[in-house]
């Protein structure tokens, strides 16, 4: 998404199905993405900018892990020459939710945020999980203990940070399955992360 004639910057959000736009069908509980409807593609719309080239690289179930795997081949090569590049990762829950700790996902994280840097991305940025049905008991304390890393490290690693936990994660927030967001969700991501943004572009 976000076709122009002529760019200042890209912005790339790689990540999972919270950032692909997965639409819940309620019948039954299957769905598809939908990039339209998904956190992205909304604060596109919020930042009201013509000038960026916005691309979503979300893949449903993708876990941090495979995006450090992935991203070489899938972001990469989708570097801009005389543009502000910036790489946005929102994984994580899956991998939380398949045991993964916080301190092995924070890792994960910041040889992604490396390895952007390395290829020639100017700018990344980490977006925190928020909380969802798919994570409890254990694994819920492991997703607080990575955001907690996330807040006290980002800016030894990232350029921008995302704190997408501290809203208010309601009912209302989700979809029917209670980890995907609803557009009052997608609203809070938005909100959240546009002001940051706005900082690293020109």
């Amino acid at each position: 998404f976000g076709i122009g004639s002529h760019y200042n910057a890209q912005v790339i959000f790689s990540g999972d199905s919270i950032v692909a736009g997965f639409q819940i069908n309620d019948y039954d509980l299957s769905g598809t993405d939908d990039r339209e409807r998904s956190w992205p593609f909304q604060l596109q719309l919020d930042l009201g900018r013509s000038d960026i080239c916005y691309q979503n690289a979300g893949v449903a179930s993708q876990t941090a892990a495979q995006c450090v795997l992935r991203d070489t081949n899938r972001l990469d090569t989708l570097l801009m020459t005389g543009v502000t590049n910036v790489a946005v990762m929102a994984a994580g829950i899956n991998d939380i939710a398949l045991g993964t700790t916080a301190n092995a996902l924070w890792q994960q994280a910041t040889n992604w945020s490396a390895s952007r840097h390395r290829a020639g991305w100017n700018k990344t940025v980490v977006v925190d999980l928020i909380p969802c049905a798919s994570v409890t008991g254990g694994a819920e304390t492991y997703r607080i203990a990575y955001n907690a890393l996330v807040a006290a490290n980002w800016s030894t690693w990232f350029d921008g940070y995302v704190p997408a936990s501290t809203n208010t994660w309601t009912a209302p927030a989700f979809q029917s399955d209670v980890i995907h967001p609803s557009a009052a969700g997608r609203a809070l991501f938005s909100a959240t992360a546009i002001d940051q943004l706005r900082s690293l572009l020109p």
